[in-house]
């Protein structure tokens, strides 16, 4: 599954991801990781969850990303999902991310890995495999 949780700044898409994770760590067989891009959360996630806060390593674009995401993957084949807070630092015009979001879906199906990702702004052209909520 991959997801896109997009829309206004201030509607909650934060805590979505952090209720969801929380949630999902209580039954998952798997590893978990919450990326951020900052350490503000890091409190908000239970333990067993891995946190990464991305603004510590040298990635500026989707491309650079996608390599982290596939590093993260080898490193651990036991990641069952990964969850990441504000896909758009890395195109801030968002035109970029429907072909970053295919790419990933050759992690997802090769890899049985869960992406959940959120997005200040507008959403335009994503495939039709990307679940999507708080579209406003």
């Amino acid at each position: 599954m991959i997801k896109v949780i997009f829309g206004d700044k201030g509607i909650g898409k934060t805590k979505f991801l952090l209720d969801d994770v929380n949630e999902v760590v209580k039954e998952s067989k798997g590893e978990i990781v919450f990326i951020d891009t900052s350490s503000s959360h890091m409190t908000n996630v239970r333990h067993e969850i891995r946190y990464v806060n991305i603004s510590e390593f040298p990635i500026k674009s989707l491309n650079e990303l996608f390599g982290f995401l596939c590093g993260l993957i080898a490193e651990n084949y036991d990641i069952t999902s990964i969850y990441m807070d504000g896909i758009d630092t890395f195109d801030e015009t968002c035109d970029n991310i429907p072909g970053f979001l295919s790419k990933v879906k050759t992690l997802e199906t090769k890899y049985n890995t869960s992406f959940i990702f959120s997005s200040t702004g507008k959403m335009n052209n994503l495939p039709d495999f990307v679940a999507t909520e708080f579209s406003k």
